[in-house]
């Protein structure tokens, strides 16, 4: 059975899609590209839509002021939970996060790193509860791009699976 899709289904895929492609490339996703999207979720859905996303932010905005995750990633999460609802929006999230979980697991052992950014990470823990002070998790000069990966693309695929299972 084919399900129906939506003209909301068809923005939010196509902006997801280009938030992929770009987050791929060049690891940012345009805020033009958000703005669109949050220009017809916030036509379409209004102050549900406004409020979903304004939630969205509020809650992963730490991770962001850790640098764990990048400012784009959380406006895209933003806008699937946004344009989704809150059910069907935390199922794409947890999708997309064990998508980007895989993902980050392969490229760690592939490059005989896991070990190292355990040990990084569980130090990065300690320091920020010992000290109260948040500094950048993430620093591209000294960790290179090489751990990152394109998590809007592991959202994308976390929103294909969700809207094909339901």
């Amino acid at each position: 059975m084919i399900k129906a899709f939506s003209l909301q289904d068809g923005v939010l895929f196509a902006v997801l899609a280009a938030g992929a492609f770009w987050d791929i490339e060049s690891r940012r996703i345009p805020n033009w590209l958000m703005a669109s999207g949050v220009a017809v979720g916030a036509a379409a859905g209004g102050l549900r839509f406004i409020g979903l996303f304004a939630a969205v932010v509020i809650v992963f905005f730490p991770l962001y002021l850790c640098r764990m995750i990048g400012a784009g990633d959380i406006k895209v999460m933003a806008l699937i939970v946004g344009f989704l609802g809150p059910f069907q929006g935390a199922d794409v999230l947890v999708a997309g996060f064990c998508i980007g979980a895989a993902v980050s697991l392969f490229k760690l052992l592939r490059r005989g790193i896991l070990q190292q950014r355990l040990i990084y990470f569980m130090v990065y823990i300690r320091h920020l509860f010992q000290t109260k002070q948040i500094i950048a998790y993430f620093k591209p000069e000294r960790d290179g791009y090489d751990v990152t990966i394109p998590f809007v693309a592991c959202l994308f695929l976390g929103t294909i699976i969700s809207w094909w299972w339901k």
